[in-house]
């Protein structure tokens, strides 16, 4: 029975993994690199005349509280349904850029929070067993396969399904 309804949102959490680890470091492949050049008949002088900056990367962290990485401070979905807060993981991106002939100078920085689907493998109840799951205040049989706004559950439907008699086109 727990392994039918595991299945039941597998896809769901299959996609998540999906665009989060192959889907995002695609993106960044065709993100173009931004040249900032001092103009020629510019009156301010700028201490470089060239500077280019682009992403070098991206990385989504698992939910936690207060920006600290430690187990005590994982933030699991229970937590989120009873405080009515977001499951939410901070998104980081590598930046560098180059001025002139200098080496490049990169910095990672955080660019927001992006909610995590539940059971996905950012989340922080990825692999766990019956047991684990139940002494983290979870039901034994979570198959994920949704996000927690606000402390709600929420769905994304892969399929649409049109109605009757009404047209429909992509």
């Amino acid at each position: 029975m727990k392994d039918g309804l595991r299945n039941v949102a597998s896809h769901h959490v299959e996609s998540f993994n999906y665009a989060i680890d192959k889907c995002l470091p695609r993106i960044n492949q065709y993100m173009l690199t931004s040249e900032v050049a001092q103009p020629s008949n510019s009156e301010v002088v700028y201490p470089f005349k060239k500077m280019n900056i682009w992403f070098e990367n991206f990385e989504l962290k698992t939910p936690e509280r207060a920006g600290s990485s430690t187990e005590v401070n994982k933030m699991n979905p229970y937590e989120c349904r009873m405080r009515s807060l977001t499951y939410q993981a901070p998104l980081y991106a590598t930046i560098a850029r180059k001025f002139d002939n200098e080496p490049e100078e990169k910095v990672t920085i955080c660019l927001g929070e992006v909610p995590v689907m539940v059971r996905s493998k950012y989340c922080n109840l990825y692999n766990l067993s019956e047991e684990e799951l139940t002494k983290r205040k979870e039901d034994g049989y979570e198959f994920g396969g949704y996000f927690i706004i606000n402390g709600n559950e929420r769905i994304i439907r892969m399929l649409i399904m049109n109605k009757r008699n009404y047209p429909i086109a992509f």
